[in-house]
């Protein structure tokens, strides 16, 4: 009985332990305010990346997020949507990067047709100019 009453005296004291630890993990306003500045920072440098036209969806969605979170009062729902506007953030920052990134490829790759089409050109050139030379020579002996 004693060890049946140990067990049972340990687990409510774990539960309460946990409850008191789990009452603590809210955010607090200034982590509040730290998160939003640092996601209106993300929002922004995903603008000057070019996410309004790469990701117009997610860069939207994240700045309405923003907005959002100013009129909110509960920190948890803060918390959780600055957690997603970062994350969206983040996304269109990442997508404006690779669409550029593959438009910049795109147009190396027309660069290199272009001039691989002139070394042909060239190297035909070239040949037709030696053998006009070797004719010339020909002629000459």
């Amino acid at each position: 009985m004693i060890c049946l009453s140990q067990r049972a005296c340990v687990l409510y004291i774990s539960f309460i332990i946990l409850t008191f630890s789990f009452l603590g993990c809210g955010a607090t306003n200034q982590q509040i305010d730290i998160m939003y500045n640092s996601v209106s920072s993300q929002v922004e440098k995903a603008r000057e990346i070019g996410a309004e036209q790469f990701a117009s969806e997610e860069f939207r969605e994240a700045q309405d997020i923003l907005n959002r979170v100013k009129s909110l009062n509960d920190n948890k729902e803060k918390e959780a949507l600055l957690n997603k506007a970062d994350a969206l953030a983040r996304f269109a920052e990442a997508t404006a990067k690779q669409k550029k990134a593959e438009a910049e490829l795109t147009k190396i790759e027309d660069d290199l047709r272009k001039i691989e089409l002139q070394l042909k050109n060239i190297r035909s050139e070239r040949q037709l100019a030696e053998e006009t030379l070797k004719q010339l020579e020909s002629k000459n002996d």
